[in-house]
């Protein structure tokens, strides 16, 4: 099939168009710790350039923590101060009505 072409063909500015190049940017994946970012150059009726980025923060997670607070009940007072390692928790502390001190050992079973 033929197509007619127009009287008034402005070459210069279908050279100037071809020739040119445009550049694309464009966000694949989106994560809190993962971005992937896609970056294409086309110019002459074909993909001149491609960059991929890719940009990974692994997140940081603290295993060492002190601790402090208060156990209080029916004849119990304690302040206590403890040192918790991954899941375990080691405290030492001093009850005031009782006057004595006191220790205590925690372990967590579920997290989320």
């Amino acid at each position: 099939m033929k197509h007619e072409v127009p009287a008034q063909v402005d070459t210069a500015v279908i050279l100037a168009d071809y020739f040119s190049e445009r550049h694309y940017r464009d966000t694949i994946i989106q994560r809190p710790y993962l971005r992937v970012e896609l970056t294409d150059v086309v110019g002459q009726n074909r993909l001149l350039d491609r960059q991929v980025v890719v940009n990974y923060q692994q997140p940081v997670v603290h295993d060492n923590a002190l601790t402090l607070g208060a156990d209080m009940g029916r004849g119990l007072c304690a302040v206590m101060a403890g040192y918790r390692r991954k899941s375990w928790e080691f405290r030492a502390g001093y009850d005031f009505i009782n006057r004595t001190p006191v220790v205590g050992v925690q372990k967590t079973l579920w997290q989320w």
